[in-house]
């Protein structure tokens, strides 16, 4: 019971007002011994949902268990398993051709012990003291190097499980599930964006030869959790930009206090007060965005939105949406256990089996092409130019506010090599306060044009126009079912991509003060 007390005390938050119901999944090869013990608790004390992930293709991968009983049992607890997977999908002499089973046998268990570890978002082990660089001890070691939490579970029945790198991003998930499942529904922003959502997906000439089963479906389940998501989104979004214009704006203000006090030094503490408050504001402002988690928010909600945008024409068009893959080179911009991924998958379980595949293939084809990429298409369109124009105007804003305070300095050089002070007394004193205060502006500037990312969006606004009458392209090609089929699946790699490569975009760029 170990385990359980020790899974019930990571999943019960310390935010007593999050109601949300926790369920658990276990991820796990079924090896023999201990590992099923414990498989066994979760499943009948835990309910846990079982997932299988096998290091190589399930067949080879039971020639490798000890007995014929093992097996069996392996076979029993399968058959309970909601998927079952394996992290190499051929035989290993067909993926290593010339070398021995147990040569490539344990690379590709340390590989896909890392995987294993990394998809999880707790790492239970029953001991820590076997120091097989195979087994649990290695598991323990790596969980630790990527900051994992553990459960460990000694075998020493009188030593109570102890719970290491414990975080809240548990609890922090639980959170987000939370606002999202209790967001108010009953604003008049909600209900203009749900009737918007509505009127753009389902309610126009396009989607009136669609399948009504998956009209329903999506306007029951999908639109009203699209609809909260974008607007949760929307709302990070703002906060993030204004904080970042707030504190790119109030910076070169407080440079320009210090300068006023130095010129006028019998209001200096005037001036220096005012410092004070701006430089106050910035770091207030600043703290509250990291504190908000601003940023993270609006790219993981946008995210969401666009995943749950893809699902909701793939419904229209009678594909069930596939699982989730996330290749290791965008593990940058998000782990396969992340929140969002979770909330995704339940969602799709909501309604896979709703969705009706529909054999009236020009209709489907007509709002693919008309509702979704040609839409999709005008909008990056209009967001590429919008953005490249905004961006070539800040360049045109700091080459201005450089340039003059270039012309400024140089004019007080070439005044005071010829000592023309007599009837310039107030141009001497306003050039110098202005070239000390304009290049600030101009670093303002920058910083404001680099924080809104408007080069490289744009840049992706149009990348994605090619790719999407790319695939425009193809569906005009289309002549049976099967190919519109091929074409969905494609569809739906491409734009997952695009998402993770916005997503791997925008993660990094940090909000600090100038």
């Amino acid at each position: 019971m170990a385990i359980t007390e020790g899974v019930n005390k990571l999943i019960t938050p310390n935010n007593q007002h999050i109601v949300t119901p926790r369920s658990c999944k276990i991820i796990t090869s079924l090896a023999d011994g201990v590992e099923r013990i414990a498989v066994k608790e979760a499943i009948d004390v835990l309910n846990a949902q079982l997932e299988v992930f096998l290091p190589i293709i399930e067949d080879e991968y039971k020639n490798t268990l000890l007995s014929d009983e093992s097996r069996t049992e392996f076979d029993n607890l399968v058959l309970n398993a909601a998927s079952i997977e394996s992290f190499i999908d051929k035989p290993l002499k067909e993926k290593y051709p010339g070398k021995e089973f147990h040569e490539c046998w344990q690379e590709v268990y340390q590989r896909f012990q890392e995987e294993l570890i990394t998809r999880c978002d707790v790492l239970i082990t029953l001991t820590e003291d076997n120091e097989n660089d195979y087994g649990e001890y290695a598991k323990v070691k790596y969980a630790r190097v990527i900051n994992k939490p553990i459960l460990i579970i000694p075998c020493d029945t009188n030593k109570g499980f102890h719970i290491e790198n414990y975080t809240r991003r548990i609890e922090e998930e639980l959170e987000s599930f939370e606002f999202i499942n209790n967001y108010n529904t009953k604003t008049n922003k909600y209900q203009k964006k749900i009737k918007q959502s509505n009127d753009e997906f389902i309610n126009n000439a396009l989607a009136d030869k669609l399948t009504p089963d998956n009209i329903e479906t999506v306007k029951r389940v999908l639109l009203p959790v699209y609809t909260k998501i974008s607007l949760i989104a929307a709302r990070y979004q703002n906060l993030y930009k204004n904080s970042g214009l707030a504190v790119y704006l109030f910076s070169p203000f407080a440079v320009v206090m210090v300068s006023l006090a130095i010129y006028y030094q019998d209001y200096s503490n005037v001036f220096y007060s005012i410092e004070f408050i701006l430089l106050f504001i910035i770091l207030f402002v600043i703290r509250y965005a990291d504190k908000k988690r601003t940023h993270r928010k609006w790219l993981y909600h946008r995210y969401l939105a666009e995943l749950l945008r893809s699902t909701i024409y793939l419904a229209l068009a009678g594909k069930k949406q596939g699982e989730i893959k996330i290749t290791p080179d965008l593990r940058v911009a998000h782990k396969p256990n992340e929140w969002m991924i979770k909330f995704h998958s339940q969602v799709i379980e909501k309604i896979e089996k709703r969705i009706c595949t529909t054999n009236n293939l020009e209709a489907v084809k007509y709002f693919i092409t008309e509702g979704w990429l040609n839409n999709q298409i005008e909008y990056h369109g209009k967001n590429a130019i919008k953005l490249s124009k905004r961006n070539h105007d800040f360049e045109w804003y700091g080459w201005i506010i450089f340039g003059t305070a270039l012309i400024l300095a140089f004019s007080h050089l070439i005044l005071s090599a010829f000592d023309l002070g007599e009837g310039f007394e107030v141009y001497y004193e306003i050039v110098p306060f202005l070239a000390i205060s304009l290049p600030a502006f101009g670093a303002s500037v920058g910083a404001i044009r680099n924080h809104r990312e408007y080069a490289r969006l744009s840049r992706r606004s149009k990348n994605m126009c090619q790719t999407l009458e790319y695939l425009k392209d193809e569906c005009s090609k289309i002549k049976t079912n099967d190919e519109l089929k091929l074409w969905l699946k494609k569809a739906e790699k491409i734009m997952l991509r695009e998402s993770q490569d916005w997503l791997m975009l925008m993660k990094y760029i940090k909000l600090d003060a100038i």
